[in-house]
């Protein structure tokens, strides 16, 4: 993917994952029952550090409301993100892609209180900025958060039918350099990380 693409496909899904709430606008609702399912998710994608190769991250601050409706026209076709899993595992992400899509129709709020990873820090809400006022925002946010990583935020998990795999959107970002991709689990007495591919990385 070129670093054109790469770039905006990163300042897409970012305007979904930060750049969301202008000042005054509507907060997001608590989820419906289920939400302890992903915050266990949640908790074992921070664990795993997915995206972390070179194990430098301490913390993420996380993004207390879900990313919400991953946009089909960035990329984000079915078809696609199958087919950046190995073989094996494209079964079970084809089928939680429709369960993902289904919960992601607007945001939900992340309790960042019900999360139990060591390398879940501080929590931040959406914010609202323009492209002139990024550099001032990252200049304050590692001010006020020195040392750790993010922001990190989260799509709702989809389901496959039975439960048994769970697959998320993640959108990773720091500063000058992000990440986004997919992360597919596997629930057996605890959530676990089976794979994770990074879609776009700036």
């Amino acid at each position: 993917m070129s670093a054109l693409r790469a770039g905006t496909l990163l300042a897409a899904l970012l305007g979904s994952a930060l750049v969301a709430c202008a000042p005054g606008g509507s907060r997001t609702e608590a989820p419906p029952p289920g939400e302890e399912a992903d915050h266990a998710i949640y908790d074992a994608i921070l664990d795993a550090r997915v995206f972390d190769e070179e194990s430098v991250i301490r913390r993420y601050v996380v993004v207390d409301s879900t990313v919400g409706n991953p946009p089909q026209s960035v990329g984000f076709a079915s078809a696609l993100v199958v087919h950046q899993f190995v073989p094996r595992l494209g079964g079970f992400v084809a089928a939680a892609l429709p369960d993902l899509h289904a919960r992601n129709r607007q945001r939900f709020a992340v309790r960042t209180s019900a999360l139990r990873s060591a390398s879940a820090g501080p929590a931040i809400p959406p914010v609202h900025t323009t492209p002139e006022q990024r550099g001032e925002f990252w200049r304050q946010f590692h001010d006020r958060f020195p040392g750790e990583g993010g922001p990190i935020a989260f799509t709702r998990p989809g389901f496959s039918p039975g439960g048994r795999h769970a697959l998320v959107l993640v959108v990773d970002y720091d500063g000058g350099s992000g990440r986004v991709g997919y992360v597919l689990l596997e629930r057996g007495v605890h959530w676990t990380v089976l794979h994770a591919v990074v879609l776009a990385r700036s």
